[in-house]
């Protein structure tokens, strides 16, 4: 954990974020990235297994002074977006080849599952003080968690802000709809600026005129300082880190659940796959995220609003 207490944002190396709007993919044969078949595979505890794991979990809320939340692809596949690494992930299914996947939901139109309720009550009655995310459906931010307790490392596809004064917009539609046909709309001829040029949505900043971009982190560029600067400050406070969803093999993201561990903290995985972090892992429950929150949540005692 030396590299973790060490932490330089400086010298983060670029990342990848895939994002099709209305979650099409046409995979190519061997462009996947799902590993070998064990990483792949979809592992299930057994009943009575997993709901005495969903009793220590809840314990491990209850009694943590600070917990942090640290969500991937995998909380929102009941959302009907898919995931990128289980059996029927985007690159699994990229690595068979010539499988075309496509779901008939637009980001628009997805709503925030069990599990993204559960956690924006979890932050509401002060069970958790910060979630960090990987995802870019922008499902954290419409179930309510607040943008102080928010950190979303790859960006949010709802969200667009101005490359001259930082200006930022919450849309209720996908900014990055329009950013094909931008230089139709903008004259970006003149424009220096590799991310401008990349991410322009085709709109103008209302305050002082300047080029509106999206704040999605692309193939090749580095992760936003100021999110992985807050996420590791406020990891360090903590004793709790709950891993949601996630396979947790992209780093430098993967390394910040990590920090509360390094603290003498403890983690909690639920994913259907094995994570490179299972030595390090305090309790991991094998199911899907909505199951294993529906328990937590029955177990503490604290309603989801719109569950029945």
């Amino acid at each position: 954990m030396n590299e973790i207490q060490n932490f330089d944002a400086k010298k983060l190396k670029p990342t990848e974020t895939k994002f099709t709007r209305e979650i099409e993919i046409i995979a190519v044969k061997g462009k996947g990235f799902s590993g070998s078949a064990e990483d792949i595979h979809d592992y299930f505890d057994e009943e009575e297994v997993i709901v005495q794991k969903a009793k220590l979990m809840a314990d491990l809320i209850r009694n943590a002074k600070k917990c942090l939340v640290y969500t991937g692809a995998g909380v929102s596949t009941s959302a009907n977006i898919p995931d990128y690494r289980s059996a029927s992930g985007v690159w699994t299914m990229q690595d068979r080849g010539g499988i075309r996947r496509t779901k008939d939901i637009s980001l628009e139109d997805a709503v925030p599952t069990f599990t993204h309720r559960a956690i924006a009550e979890l932050v509401r009655v002060g069970k958790v003080a910060l979630v960090v995310s990987t995802n870019v459906d922008g499902l954290h931010m419409r179930s309510g968690v607040p943008n102080e307790n928010l950190v979303e490392l790859h960006g949010n596809c709802f969200v667009e802000e101005c490359a001259t004064c930082s200006k930022k917009y919450v849309r209720d539609y996908c900014v990055t709809s329009t950013r094909g046909s931008a230089r139709g709309k903008i004259d970006l001829t003149r424009e220096t600026n590799p991310r401008v040029q990349h991410h322009a949505t085709g709109r103008k900043c209302d305050s002082c005129g300047g080029t509106l971009i999206d704040n999605i982190i692309a193939f090749g560029e580095n992760l936003p300082e100021f999110e992985i600067f807050k996420a590791v400050q406020v990891g360090r406070d903590m004793d709790l880190s709950l891993v949601l969803g996630t396979s947790m093999k992209v780093k430098p993201a993967s390394m910040l659940p990590g920090v509360a561990r390094a603290n003498g903290g403890k983690m909690c995985i639920v994913n259907l796959q094995k994570t490179p972090h299972e030595p390090f892992c305090w309790l991991h429950l094998f199911d899907t995220t909505d199951k294993i929150m529906a328990l937590v949540m029955d177990e503490l005692g604290i309603p989801v609003p719109g569950h029945i």
